[in-house]
């Protein structure tokens, strides 16, 4: 049983129990992530295209293991453009 955050994709549909190796609990799939802009210093909620790489070994990578220092693809499609995010969004909340 895999016991930290994962990705799986849209399409993922769980092999037969006889057949599974790795369980990976519903409660801990995710499908976004908040990711900072490092120049607007601000943290949008994009949706996870995929693990590219996990520091802890290839299984974790296969797996989809979201761990400190797995690189992730996100979809950056999503937010708005850049010239039209009002000021007030970015300003930190006190």
């Amino acid at each position: 049983m895999v016991t930290k955050a994962t990705f799986v994709g849209p399409g993922f549909t769980r092999k037969p129990p006889k057949y599974e190796r790795f369980i990976r609990p519903t409660g801990l799939r995710f499908t976004k992530a908040h990711v900072t802009h490092p120049e607007l210093k601000c943290t949008f909620n994009l949706e996870i295209i995929g693990v590219k790489k996990n520091p802890n070994g290839p299984t974790y990578t296969s797996l989809g293991v979201i761990t400190k220092g797995t690189i992730i693809e996100v979809n950056t499609s999503s937010p708005p453009s850049l010239s039209q995010i009002p000021i007030y969004l970015c300003e930190p909340v006190i």
